[in-house]
């Protein structure tokens, strides 16, 4: 199975809104963009720019993308899969805390949370949660996404055709991937093909 859908803001006051507009054009499923809330220590240590928008705070982010994740969960269609992007930007004791506060079943999977370097981070991150992975958008060979597919840290395939090595190397992980009764989620080709 290969997903297909549109990617939302949660910093986005309309957010919930346009979810249901994408939803009511027939995506099947919806990715979300973390939360990037800029805290008010932030602000005050950036008081010439009281909006810096650089500043990424992992535990305000988590907070409110649980807000917001609890919101479209309640309001939203339940047989809509949701996800959340939140592009390695967090530890894996802050990814485990925004999977134990997120409502159990809202998540359809969690997009790259932490860093792949390690496949033993999310080794350890997959014991202190349940909710699925999608991961893979860095691999740069099949060798890279071997330990994810084999020991099952990933879920999702997010292989992307540029940084893998061409099309040969996406159909081979992806094929690997289907045995391992992964789904394939490409990431952005970032051409034409």
């Amino acid at each position: 199975h290969v997903f297909g859908f549109p990617t939302l803001s949660m910093n986005d006051p309309d957010c919930l809104a346009k979810c249901q507009d994408y939803i009511d054009q027939g995506w099947p499923c919806l990715r979300l963009g973390a939360a990037t809330p800029i805290p008010g220590w932030a602000k005050a240590l950036h008081s010439a720019d009281p909006e810096p928008d650089n500043m990424f705070e992992p535990r305000a982010s988590i907070a409110e993308t649980v807000e917001v994740l609890t919101e479209l969960r309640a309001k939203l269609d339940k047989a809509i899969p949701l996800g959340v992007e939140y592009h390695h930007r967090l530890s894996v004791a802050e990814a485990a805390s925004f999977c134990q506060q997120a409502p159990t079943g809202s998540l359809a999977f969690l997009e790259e949370p932490i860093r792949d370097e390690t496949p033993e981070a999310y080794a350890m991150l997959r014991q202190m949660t349940g909710v699925p992975f999608a991961i893979g958008e860095e691999w740069a060979s099949k060798w890279q996404a071997r330990p994810y597919i084999e020991q099952g840290l990933t879920n999702f395939c997010r292989v992307d055709v540029c940084n893998i090595g061409g099309l040969t190397e996406a159909h081979k992980v992806c094929g690997w991937s289907e045995a391992h009764y992964i789904d394939i989620m490409p990431h952005n080709p970032l051409g034409a093909v």
